[in-house]
């Protein structure tokens, strides 16, 4: 009997227990399927300059995402070179609060949050390089949603690092304005910290090699140049010829084009004293010049519309004294409609570019001989018709083999003068008067007429990094050799 009821006691437990069985695993919760959202780069602001060469980018994101996504679906490049580093979460911040409801009387908040990944580059950034930050879709957060599944998603921004251009302070630039007679002297890229005035029909501005003396050519019946130390705290006038205005410097030297006698005048910077003077008893009508890079030869090109195709090369010797070397008449081999209104001179080729033209006449120095002429300009054909523009270009200026023409419609063209090719264009707000390299060549200086300001471009990929408000008729522009 009581073995009996021992089982059946056993035997009612098993029925209780069936009724109410235990679970073998935990209910599964809720998949979390909310998409994060990119909310931009933090860390260089967009379109900042002088970031440091090492600098962390900072991307701020909805919630966290997974770090290990990020290699492939975030790129900071420079001219198709990738940036290496690493990708960390590095926290988070309230960025918003609204009140949700209230509880007695008390506000309840909502907390909007940004939640940050940090990508530290292994090694340093290229300087005075612009890079371009790429976001796409395929980032994830820690539940496996990504940003987006659209395939073409895509947000970007960029940066511009520091170089030469800033390090140890900015090179001075200095901008004539030729209506109000005034000398600009801008410090940094965006403000222009003092102004001279008087000056009479200011046409040209250069500065020394050495970056001691800047130098204003002043197109008058009694002409003369300016001549400033770079602070443009002292001035000296010295008389020249007639209707001065190109000039070019080299060797403690400026030698400035009398367009209207025919001359050109050698100025010893140190003392600001006209040393000699050149006359061309052929008849030649000097025009714009060029120093070649050797610093040796002067290239001046003819200003006369009835005999545009002749170039002068002079010897610059001791004491800055000019003479001739040789007269290039390529007349029998191409015909220019109008002046010169660009020079370049690489190597031992001179590039001629035809004023409101898209032509670029090319000349062998050391033989004398016309070599080809070229052209850029942009063709476009829509519903039958051909479009040209960019073929009334108005000046060209050169850095070892890129050249930079531009035209009446503001179209700027970046050219390679070894292979006589068009790299890219770009279409400026309105037509530059002149442009000017930082030493190094690492950002373009341009005077832009009608807008009254100076741009500052970053030559590889031509985008605008500041600007600075001038007054008007801005017409010459250079920039300095000595920081601060």
């Amino acid at each position: 009997m009581r073995t009996r009821g021992a089982v059946m006691i056993v035997l009612a437990l098993v029925v209780i227990a069936g009724c109410n069985p235990l679970p073998d695993r935990s209910p599964v919760g809720p998949v979390e399927i909310q998409r994060p959202d990119f909310l931009g780069v933090i860390q260089p602001a967009s379109g900042e300059i002088e970031v440091p060469l090492n600098s962390n980018v900072v991307f701020a994101f909805s919630e966290p995402v997974d770090a290990a996504t990020a290699n492939g679906a975030l790129a900071i490049s420079f001219l198709d070179q990738y940036a290496v580093g690493t990708f960390k979460n590095t926290g988070s911040s309230i960025i918003d609060s609204t009140v949700s409801d209230t509880v007695n009387g008390e506000p309840v908040y909502t907390y909007t949050y940004e939640h940050y990944l940090t990508f530290t580059p292994a090694e340093n950034y290229h300087a005075s390089a612009l890079y371009s930050v790429h976001v796409t879709g395929s980032i994830k957060d820690l539940h496996g949603n990504s940003l987006s599944i659209d395939p073409e998603y895509g947000d970007s921004t960029w940066f511009f690092t520091t170089g030469d251009y800033a390090e140890g302070g900015w090179y001075k630039t200095y901008v004539v304005e030729q209506i109000t007679g005034e000398l600009l002297d801008f410090d940094t890229p965006d403000t222009a910290v003092s102004r001279i005035s008087g000056l009479e029909s200011p046409r040209d501005v250069v500065i020394s090699d050495d970056g001691q003396y800047v130098v204003v050519s002043n197109k008058v019946t009694n002409g003369y140049v300016s001549v400033f130390d770079r602070t443009l705290s002292s001035q000296t006038n010295v008389s020249v010829g007639v209707g001065p205005e190109f000039m070019a410097t080299t060797g403690g030297y400026a030698f400035v084009v009398n367009t209207s006698s025919n001359t050109i005048s050698t100025i010893t910077l140190s003392s600001a004293t006209e040393s000699s003077t050149l006359s061309f008893d052929d008849g030649f009508d000097p025009g714009i010049l060029q120093v070649d890079e050797q610093g040796s030869r002067l290239v001046v090109a003819s200003a006369a519309s009835g005999a545009p195709e002749i170039l002068k090369v002079l010897d610059i010797g001791s004491g800055g004294v000019l003479t001739e070397s040789s007269t290039i008449d390529f007349s029998a081999d191409t015909t220019m409609d109008r002046a010169a209104s660009g020079l370049a001179v690489y190597g031992d080729e001179a590039f001629v570019q035809e004023d409101l033209s898209s032509k670029i006449h090319v000349i062998d120095l050391l033989s004398g001989t016309y070599e080809e002429t070229f052209s850029v300009f942009l063709t476009e054909i829509a519903d039958g018709d051909t479009t040209v523009s960019g073929d009334r270009s108005r000046g060209m200026v050169a850095r070892e083999g890129t050249a930079y023409m531009w035209s009446l419609e503001g179209i700027l063209f970046q050219i390679d003068l070894p292979s006589r090719s068009l790299i890219q264009y770009k279409t400026l707000s309105s037509r530059p008067r002149d442009i000017a390299f930082t030493p190094e060549g690492d950002l373009l200086y341009i005077a832009l007429d009608s807008e009254d300001m100076v741009a500052v471009y970053e030559p590889d990929y031509l985008t605008k990094l500041a600007e600075a408000p001038a007054t008007s008729g801005s017409r010459a522009i250079a920039v300095g050799r000595v920081k601060g």
